[in-house]
């Protein structure tokens, strides 16, 4: 089952790491956040979106991945700061940073 979640994450995380690689080297855009914003389509959000995208992914991969080589010394590690209060904080985080990023984003 770890080499499902695996390649699961895996697929994500080539997902938004290519797209927003790919759309920031094209961007015609100055470097610096308005390049970021064009590779983006021009939404905070979807900037958002990837950004949590890459780091939940990621997160999950190495768990995932340590799971399987049977490496409990990482895994244990990842999963001590993974408290229901932590995810609790993280949720609130993302809800609030995408609701600023759409409001953002209609404003324009």
């Amino acid at each position: 089952m770890q080499i499902t979640f695996a390649i699961v994450f895996f697929a994500a995380i080539a997902y938004a790491g290519w797209t927003l690689y790919s759309e920031y080297k094209n961007s015609t855009e100055n470097p610096g956040w308005h390049r970021w914003l064009d590779a983006a389509q021009g939404s905070a959000t979807i900037l958002w979106s990837k950004f949590v995208m890459l780091v939940g992914s990621l997160t999950g991969l190495l768990v995932s991945v340590t799971d399987y080589f049977n490496e409990p010394a990482i895994s244990n590690a990842i999963k001590t700061y993974m408290t229901p209060q932590a995810w609790t904080a993280v949720m609130l985080a993302v809800t609030v940073i995408t609701i600023w990023a759409r409001k953002r984003t209609i404003s324009r």
